[in-house]
């Protein structure tokens, strides 16, 4: 099965350790996590790809291409969720994984509330957002940034993150002094229209 919080990293490290076992097969003990797994660069030989024959060549003396073949003919797919088929390809070995079962893991993945949460990592996360100006009026962007600020904390907090979030009131500095200084100068007049337009 795939982990739902990261269904492509789980992907990777399920082909990783595969093929970890095949190249124990082969007389070699390798980290899983010292194997690259990728993208490949067309989909025409593979959604997933590893260029372990070219790693493993030196130590094996043999060519990438008979790594590569090796590797595929002791690999066990069934160990690797919705693999269709592997190949080698010049050094690579190359994954290519059944589409409608791999569109339904990604969707049920998406669909899980596990999806895109990570571990709790240390430290704390300042997300300081909205801090309206107190100088100026208030405008839609204000509303925006509100919204945009609490999100990315939510999916910070999501990811596993320890998140503060702040408002700065800002009511200290030269333009609140000097709204402040041309408000005392105003004597006898009521605010006119919105009052945070009049103040601006």
């Amino acid at each position: 099965m795939l982990d739902s919080r990261d269904p492509l990293g789980s992907l990777k490290e399920h082909i990783a350790m595969e093929i970890a076992e095949a190249a124990s097969q082969l007389g070699l003990k390798v980290d899983p996590t010292e194997i690259p797994v990728q993208k490949t660069p067309s989909r025409d030989v593979g959604h997933l790809g590893s260029p372990i024959g070219f790693k493993l060549a030196g130590r094996l003396k043999m060519s990438p291409e008979e790594v590569s073949k090796s590797v595929v003919d002791r690999l066990n797919l069934s160990s690797i969720p919705i693999a269709a088929s592997a190949s080698p390809a010049r050094g690579f070995v190359n994954f290519r994984f059944d589409e409608p079962t791999l569109i339904r893991a990604i969707i049920d993945a998406a669909s899980s509330p596990e999806f895109g949460r990570g571990d709790v990592l240390g430290g704390v996360v300042m997300v300081e957002h909205t801090s309206a100006n107190p100088a100026h009026p208030l405008h839609v962007g204000s509303g925006r940034n509100a919204v945009i600020g609490d999100s990315y904390a939510r999916m910070l907090r999501h990811a596993g993150r320890k998140v503060e979030t702040h408002y700065l009131v800002n009511d200290s500095g030269n333009q609140t002094i000097l709204m402040s200084y041309g408000f005392s100068k105003v004597t006898g007049e009521k605010p006119k229209g919105k009052i945070d337009h009049w103040f601006g």
